[in-house]
């Protein structure tokens, strides 16, 4: 896969990524369409509230990793961020999803305690490729630079996410070696 027509920019700050509005304005725009989307997410979150969630998924340690166009370098056509968080932040960064909120809210905090202890965790908040772009943009130069560069700044290798089993990611993971902590309810 040539990535002739893809670069990729890299902030570790909310501060930092709002230095450039127009890229920001994308960046929410592509999220809103991207977990809008009715074949995977069907989640529909307002301008504000992915501000909001990006001020403070984006403070401490944190890394964003943006896929944009080469020739139009406001289009997004990826991204992933993580955060180091602690067990109790985690649990409240998942009951704010909407698809974990319409599957009941399953207890997870047990299965984070059993999984990963006290102590802090890189937590991979969100991935997302653009519905044309699917396909095209590699995961793993999105994912990979995003924790790596978080890993080495915090010496942590402790990494959560969850997903859905029909979502890209899950089959990356799967490939990849990592342990399915849990199943509840769809969400591994």
């Amino acid at each position: 896969m040539s990535n002739k027509q893809y670069d990729y920019i890299d902030f570790s700050s909310f501060n930092e990524l709002t230095q450039n509005r127009a890229l920001t304005e994308k960046l929410i725009f592509e999220y809103q369409d991207i977990f809008n989307d009715p074949s995977l997410w069907d989640e529909e979150y307002r301008y504000c509230d992915i501000l909001k969630n990006l001020q403070h998924q984006l403070s401490g340690d944190a890394e964003l990793h943006v896929c944009i166009d080469t020739e139009d370098k406001n289009k997004v056509l990826g991204f992933c961020w993580a955060q180091v968080l602690s067990r109790g932040e985690i649990i409240k960064s998942i009951e704010s999803v909407q698809h974990y909120q319409s599957l009941g809210s399953p207890e997870v905090d047990q299965i984070l305690e059993d999984s990963f202890g006290e102590g802090p965790v890189i937590y991979l908040h969100e991935l997302g490729i653009s519905r044309d772009n699917r396909g095209k943009v590699s995961l793993q130069q999105l994912i990979l630079p995003t924790l790596i560069n978080l890993a080495k700044r915090t010496g942590i290798d402790q990494i959560f996410f969850w997903s859905i089993e029909d979502a890209r990611i899950h089959r990356l993971a799967k490939r990849a070696g990592h342990k399915l902590v849990a199943d509840v309810n769809g969400m591994q």
